[in-house]
Parts: C-alpha cells; sequence; structure tokens
C-alpha cells in the first residue's frame, strides 16, 4: 500500500496528463477514428481507476487519524456547544422580558405623567374662571397660573425612560427570519402578483424522479422533459 506521493506517482501523473492532452486531440470521422477512440477511453478509464486507488491509499491513513480525533473531541464539543446553546437561551429570555417589564413600565409612567399633566392644566381652568369672577384677585391668579404651566411645561419635557442593565461582552439583537405556514396561499400570492417569484423554487428532484419514472411524462406547465444519451465504454 502505497502511503506517500512517490517520484513514481509523480511520474505516472505526467505521463496521464500527457494522455489527456493527446485525447482531446482526437477527432471521430470514420470507423478507425471510433475504434482508436473507445481505445484511448479504456486506457483512460484503466489509469484513472488506478490513480484513484493510490490516492485513496494515501489518504486512508489520514482520514483514519482524522475520524480518532473527531471521536476524541466529539464530546467534550458537543457538552460545552449544548451548555452555550442553553446559556444563550437563558440570556436572550431574561433580556427579553426584561425589555418587556421596562416598556410597561415606562408605558405606566408616561401615563401618570399624562394624568398630572391633565390635572394640572385643569387647575389653571379653574384658576382662570376664578380670576374671572374675582378681578380682585387677578394678581394672584397671574402668579399661580404661571406656576401651573410652568409644571405642565415641565411635565412635557422631561420624560421617564427606565433605564437597561448592562453587562460587559453581553448584546442582544433581533433576528427576523421566515416560516411558511400556509404554502398554497404563498403560492397563489406569486400568482397574484402580491409576492415575488423568487420565493419559489422548483422542486428539480422531484420533477427528475418523475421523468425517469415515467419516460415521457404528461404536459406540465412551465416544464419541458428533455433526453440524453451518454455512451458506456467497457474494457
Amino acid at each position: 500500500m502505497i502511503t506517500t506521493i512517490t517520484e513514481a506517482t509523480e511520474l505516472k501523473v505526467q505521463e496521464l496528463l500527457k494522455i489527456s492532452y493527446d485525447s482531446d486531440k482526437l477527432t471521430i470521422n470514420n470507423d478507425t477514428d471510433l475504434s482508436n477512440s473507445v481505445e484511448m477511453v479504456k486506457r483512460i478509464v484503466s489509469n484513472r481507476k488506478s490513480l484513484e486507488a493510490e490516492q485513496a491509499d494515501i489518504l486512508a491513513p489520514m482520514k483514519l487519524s482524522a475520524e480518532r480525533v473527531k471521536k476524541f473531541f466529539a464530546m467534550p464539543l458537543g457538552l460545552l456547544v449544548a451548555s452555550e446553546s442553553r446559556l444563550r437561551k437563558a440570556i436572550t429570555d431574561y433580556s427579553v422580558e426584561q425589555t418587556r417589564l421596562r416598556r410597561i413600565e415606562a408605558e405606566q409612567a408616561a401615563a401618570k405623567l399624562e394624568r398630572e399633566r391633565r390635572e394640572r392644566e385643569l387647575k389653571a381652568d379653574a384658576l382662570r374662571a376664578k380670576a374671572e369672577l374675582a378681578p380682585a384677585g387677578r394678581a394672584e391668579y397671574l402668579k399661580e397660573l404661571a406656576d401651573a404651566h410652568e409644571e405642565v411645561a415641565a411635565m412635557m419635557v422631561v420624560g421617564y425612560t427606565p433605564a437597561a442593565p448592562k453587562m460587559d461582552g453581553v448584546h442582544t439583537c433581533e433576528r427576523w427570519s421566515a416560516e411558511v405556514t400556509d404554502f398554497r396561499a404563498l403560492v397563489q400570492a406569486v400568482a397574484n402578483g402580491q409576492a415575488d417569484i423568487a420565493l419559489l423554487q422548483p422542486n428539480m428532484p422531484a420533477l427528475n424522479g418523475r421523468a425517469k419514472a415515467l419516460r415521457n411524462p404528461s404536459h406540465i406547465p412551465g416544464v419541458k422533459f428533455i433526453t440524453t444519451t451518454s455512451t458506456t465504454v467497457r474494457g
């Protein structure tokens, strides 16, 4: 068994490259050319199989060593990946929940500010009505009204946003993906021009399987079944 690339192997490769170059020059115009081409194919196949066997012999020890290395590291790496995934999920779940709670807290705080602002506006309206009924107290009204407006303005400027907790090395981001829940509906959307046709891909393995099984399948709109011919040369 050959376990390394030898000088003999390198010479064989050079010889096979020459055979490949020579075969490219062959043309078939008569029966003699056909016979010569068939013999060339047999020669190429024989040498190709021999070269593939040498390649396999050289790679076999490497593959065995690689499998042993993979097997040795498989369990610890698997455990570490599982632990990392579990912790990442826990971190993400916690971060999402805290974001939700902060959003609720911010909405509640904003609602409270809005109620207080409305209360101060009502107070200002009441002072205005009071001054209109008692002109003697207008100076006092103007001062109280100015104070009320200042409080309202402050409530409109100063907002409340709970601070998100920060940790070094932790960053949470949203990644969007798609899930097809109704393929027929998606097809209909493409047919109606509501979605790009690039969202649909033809199932070529299924189409090729039908062509091979039925040889001459019934017509399918948009699909052309074709046949190709190949030649097998046996030594």
